[in-house]
């Protein structure tokens, strides 16, 4: 079976959308900033920088003298040095004095909007116990609420989100959601006590440590008890490598993602630890340089745990679950600059990092040529002691386009006396557009899809076949036996075929109770002879707002997926499972490359290549086997709608498959609906291998009949 996975638990970031359009924050408040003097067609490299004194409290007298600022070990000239404060909360209307007429843009104006501050929150309900977290969440509510009203915030949770990231989300709406992230861990079921910090340690190899172990939990019991502990030893440490490592990977796409944000982001991570081992060593120092490149600072702010827990039946003495001072979170905050702490309280956490955060400078660079060489770069920042001591914090990293222009702007000339009107700006020339770019685009025509397309039914034709393998299928053309055939009419058949089936249904596309969109099936005919009354169901649960309507939904769509034909059980054979699966919130679980632009029904289209590389995948198999899935979506280059989308995926040790829609207009809708969907599916059928050749499973389905249903205030469907 290969089946598209429900994510509550599973996959970190597949539900609705990850990166928004960031809110346009106001600059923040402080003193107005010096004019500083670019030279024309330099990059300029901003670089956050937070000092602190012996006593924690941000110093905020600082001047570019007493920086010193050196990129691969050789110091470089600062040409500005901004403070940075937080501007205050917002005063309540009766009280706020009448705003003061703007000024004009300083020249500094550049480095206002690199500064603006956005913070994400992201709580790790993965690495908190089930039910816990609400105190340092309600802490994470009141810091929102002080946050100045200029500055950005967005939510994420892990292992899944249900809404978008979005730094203009309303922050009632943001508190609302993260009151409800509690913890979700439940630790492996067993009978013996096993910590996860100490199952590490002794999977590495820490003989005391495993020793310890064995001689606390098999005091005084069966000779087998030794042979049992060492099982729960490695479950426990095998669980809590899996969490750590997804969780660590869904950070590094959250990261990569913030770099397409103006600006620095402060990533604020609630959790309870993930376990620090050897092998994600190198992925905490990956995210390190990625986030220095996208200006990402980590804060770890873990949810502190009691060293000891009773249990209730035997009142023993609980392990630590995680040494926290030496946990992934705090690897990530120390090696991106940011806060590691686990607080007393919520309370002392986060007012700790508003007090971090109260006040910083934005330090600006000229590049030199040598930096333009598409390689990653080094930056280390020092502060002159003036008898404060403290701690310095500042970005690590940077990277210019060697491929693009320089970024720095030219002082603009005055105009020349008695000048004329300006001549009309000549037309743009077609450019090709980054991949970023097109996956944006790509996101934003899901997110309309799924809109516009809801409550849309088509009518089904789809046939499959089972026949020998030949190689792979050139096209649906190349087998005439996918022909529908109606009743009476005369078979059209080319090679040997297998089996064959059709089946005449009803596709749709619904908005679940959890805001999920899904497409469901629902077969009326199987070769030709009718197995519903099609008159009334679709109707009725469109209408339906019962408690019953998602699973009624749910409960049709396995209904139908069992006259597939062949023992390869399967739900991704629908024609909006592609545009589902590359939804704005999972795209950080993709690598995405621009291909060579082609045409499809005479439209030019560029071409977009997407390659999963996150684990859990999106799709996989009963017994929760991974698979990845890869394929193209050809973006229309004029609109920007996807005309054909390409899925492909490899079942391990049974075969390939591949999944292609073509799409076409509709009138009434600004959006694309399913023309077509061919589909093969190497070995995938009951009867594996027929004298030696391999089997492979085709589908052709064609879409008519496409209408669109409203409901009226007064339940008329229109």
């Amino acid at each position: 079976m290969t089946r598209i996975r429900t994510l509550p638990a599973t996959a970190a970031l597949a539900c609705a959308a990850i990166l928004a359009a960031a809110a346009q924050a106001p600059p923040p408040q402080g003193p107005p900033p010096q004019a500083p003097a670019f030279r024309s067609g330099i990059d300029l490299v901003t670089v956050d920088v937070t000092v602190l004194a012996r006593s924690g409290q941000p110093v905020a007298t600082l001047t570019a003298e007493d920086f010193t600022l050196l990129v691969d070990g050789s110091p470089r000239p600062i040409v500005s040095a901004r403070l940075v404060e937080a501007a205050a909360p917002a005063m309540p209307a009766a009280a706020a004095p009448p705003a003061p007429a703007a000024p004009a843009q300083p020249a500094g104006a550049l480095i206002d909007a690199a500064a603006r501050r956005r913070f994400v929150i992201v709580v790790d309900r993965e690495h908190i116990h089930v039910g816990e977290g609400q105190q340092m969440l309600q802490a994470a509510a009141t810091f929102i609420d002080n946050l100045p009203p200029g500055d950005g915030v967005a939510l994420w949770t892990l292992p899944e989100s249900g809404t978008a990231l979005r730094f203009g989300e309303s922050r009632d709406e943001i508190k609302r959601r993260l009151r409800l992230a509690v913890g979700v861990f439940r630790p492996v079921y067993g009978p013996w006590i096993v910590g996860r910090d100490e199952a590490i340690q002794a999977e590495l190899g820490r003989k005391e440590v495993r020793q310890d172990i064995l001689a606390r939990e098999c005091f005084r019991q069966p000779p087998g008890c030794p042979m049992e502990v060492e099982a729960q030893i490695t479950q426990v440490a095998a669980d809590a490598r899996q969490r750590a490592d997804a969780t660590l990977a869904q950070l590094g796409s959250l990261v990569d993602a913030l770099g397409t944000v103006e600006g620095a982001k402060q990533l604020v991570l609630v959790t309870g630890g993930p376990v620090m081992t050897l092998d994600n060593t190198s992925v905490i120092s990956a995210i390190e340089r990625r986030a220095g490149l996208a200006r990402v600072t980590i804060h770890a702010l873990q949810v502190a745990e009691p060293s000891y827990q009773a249990r209730t039946d035997q009142m023993r003495a609980m392990p630590a679950e995680i040494n926290q001072s030496a946990s992934a979170a705090y690897m990530l905050a120390g090696a991106t600059g940011g806060l590691a702490i686990t607080p007393t309280s919520g309370e002392i956490g986060f007012g700790r990092l508003a007090q971090d955060l109260s006040a910083g400078y934005v330090l600006v660079f000229e590049t030199q040529p040598g930096d333009r060489d598409g390689r990653t770069h080094e930056i280390s920042v020092k502060v002159r002691d003036a008898g404060w001591g403290g701690l310095v914090r500042a970005r690590k990293f940077f990277r210019v386009d060697p491929n693009a222009a320089a970024a720095a702007p030219a002082p603009a000339a005055a105009p020349a006396p008695d000048a004329g009107p300006p001549p009309p700006a000549p037309a743009p020339e077609p450019v090709g557009v980054d991949p970023g770019d097109m996956a944006e685009r790509l996101a934003d025509y899901a997110e309309a899809f799924e809109r516009d397309f809801a409550a849309v039914v088509a009518e089904e034709r789809y046939v499959q076949v089972i026949h020998p393998w030949h190689g792979n299928p050139s096209g649906p053309q190349g087998e005439p036996a996918l022909a529908w055939r109606e009743p009476g009419g005369p078979a059209k058949q080319g090679g040997p075929i297998i089996a064959r089936r059709q089946l005449l249904s009803d596709v749709v596309m619904v908005q679940l109770k959890d805001r999920q969109w899904l497409s469901y099936r629902d077969v009326a005919e199987v070769d030709g002879s009718p197995v519903r009354n099609r008159t009334d169901r679709v109707r009725d649960l469109l209408l339906s707002q019962g408690a019953e309507r998602d699973n009624q939904f749910r409960r049709i769509n396995a209904e139908s997926a069992r006259y597939n034909l062949g023992d390869l059980r399967r739900d991704v054979n629908l024609p909006t499972v592609t545009l589902s699966l590359l939804r704005r919130l999972n795209h950080p679980r993709f690598e995405f490359k621009r291909a060579k632009d082609e045409t499809v029904d005479g439209r030019p289209c560029r071409v977009l290549t997407y390659k999963e590389n996150v684990r859990p995948t999106l799709i996989g198999t009963p017994n929760s086997g991974d698979i990845f899935i890869y394929g193209r979506v050809w973006i229309d280059q004029a609109d920007g709608r996807a005309r054909r989308t390409e899925l492909r995926f490899e079942r391990r040790s049974q075969g390939r498959s591949y999944i292609r829609v073509d799409f076409q207009p509709f009138e009434g809708l600004a959006i694309l609906v399913p023309a077509l969907m061919w589909e093969w599916h190497e070995g995938a059928d009951q009867l594996g291998r027929i004298g030696g050749d391999v089997t492979v499973i085709q589908g052709l389905a064609t879409y008519n009949k496409v209408r669109r249903f409203q409901v009226t205030t007064a339940e008329e469907i229109k």
